[in-house]
């Protein structure tokens, strides 16, 4: 009977600690406004929000959250965005930026100092592992994590799974060597159409 106790005991705080993770363990760090937001991705990613009214948004490739705090602003109350990121960085592209060790504590911290932990719900994991394990469907779904062929082209029909229907899946660095031709493929095996501003692409199914 003891030892059922304990188990009960150890169960239930594990549990808990699972259920105040990942935001009140963090140790807070000043706030870090670090990234790459285009204006146009600022310009749809809003106009997405507003039109498309989402309960759920994923973001592939966060680093420090500045786009998934901007859509998270003006997410209606209840509403959720994933973000998902191996906080790691991405090889030649960040090595040397001082912060990267203390990557998601440095997101963690973004996120607590905006005051949107209650919608901005980080997955930490690789985008694939993600997009297996994930079980929701979204209405806005952004891609900016890497930007080599195979990972765009494998990212989009990874995610494009979990697309809701009359959702929008878009992207950032259309024009970028590799990730333009992936983008270009995945719309053609998916059989959508490609709409491009700028650097800034997406597909818009019906069905």
């Amino acid at each position: 009977m003891k030892q059922n106790f304990l188990i009960l005991l150890l169960y239930f705080f594990s549990f808990f600690a699972k259920a105040i993770e990942p935001y009140d363990s963090n140790v807070d760090l000043p706030y870090l406004p670090h990234g790459w937001l285009r204006d146009e991705n600022k310009i749809y990613l809003e106009k997405f929000i507003k039109q498309l009214n989402p309960k759920i948004v994923i973001e592939v490739g966060t680093w420090l959250g500045l786009s998934a705090m901007l859509m998270a602003d003006i997410l209606a109350d209840g509403s959720k965005l994933y973000a998902v990121d191996t906080f790691k960085g991405s090889g030649a592209d960040t090595a040397g930026i001082p912060f990267l060790p203390q990557l998601y504590q440095q997101f963690l911290s973004n996120v607590k100092h905006r005051g949107l932990t209650h919608k901005i719900i980080p997955i930490k994991q690789t985008s694939w592992d993600a997009a297996k394990t994930l079980d929701v469907k979204a209405q806005l779904i952004y891609i900016d994590a890497a930007h080599d062929y195979e990972n765009v082209y494998g990212d989009i029909i990874a995610w494009y799974k979990h697309l809701d229907v009359g959702g929008i899946i878009c992207g950032d660095d259309y024009g970028w060597e590799g990730l333009t031709e992936a983008v270009k493929k995945a719309a053609n095996d998916l059989n959508e159409p490609l709409n491009v501003y700028g650097a800034f692409w997406y597909f818009n199914p019906k069905k």
